[in-house]
């Protein structure tokens, strides 16, 4: 050739960004979740129960605690639901903790389905006098004790020493169920 380099195209000016676009680098927040007032209502009630066990405030508690916060929301779950519940929240490494992001849609949905409902007073009411043969309206805490431990799904030394906390008459030293059955019933005003 003639030694000229070619001379490059000219480039068309780039495109100008529409009013209030974000530069390509930042993401924009996800758009606000609009719910309906009865599930605001449930997620101020789920934030509240996670939130006394987020001791640091880090959005996450240990995933121990989950059965003592479902519970605390009125519902009634066998160790079985709640490791259904944990795989639920799980993150995909297990880390031992439960983030609220990943609790409260689960939370939500068992609220809204009102699974794992306490019985009836009347229904526990009923189970405590086929364990009470002489139909006193109480019982002793050992023969309880026993009865709790040893049928059905057993009960944890910690979960009989905090029911027994509430349900046993210190006077009497007896377990007065025909009084303590409506602090078993959790069940909601309907």
């Amino acid at each position: 050739g003639n030694g000229k380099m070619a001379e490059a195209a000219p480039q068309p000016a780039p495109a100008a960004a529409p009013l209030g676009a974000l530069p390509e680098t930042q993401v924009a927040p996800p758009a606000p979740v609009v719910v309906d007032a009865e599930t605001a209502r449930l997620h101020l009630r789920i934030s509240h129960a996670f939130k006394i066990f987020d001791q640091d405030n880090s959005n996450q508690v240990d995933a121990r605690e989950i059965g003592t916060i479902v519970r605390s929301l009125g519902c009634c779950p066998s160790e079985a639901d709640l490791r259904e519940i944990l795989l639920e929240c799980d993150e995909e490494e297990s880390t031992g903790f439960v983030k609220y992001h990943r609790f409260e849609p689960v939370m939500t949905r068992i609220l809204k389905q009102k699974r794992f409902r306490s019985a009836s007073e009347e229904t526990l009411l009923r189970a405590f006098q086929v364990l009470d043969q002489e139909r006193a309206g109480h019982m002793k805490p050992d023969a309880l004790k026993q009865l709790l431990m040893s049928e059905g799904e057993p009960f944890t030394e910690e979960e009989i020493e905090e029911m027994f906390a509430a349900a046993v008459d210190p006077d009497r030293n007896l377990v007065m169920y025909d009084e303590h059955v409506s602090l078993l019933s959790l069940r909601e005003q309907d």
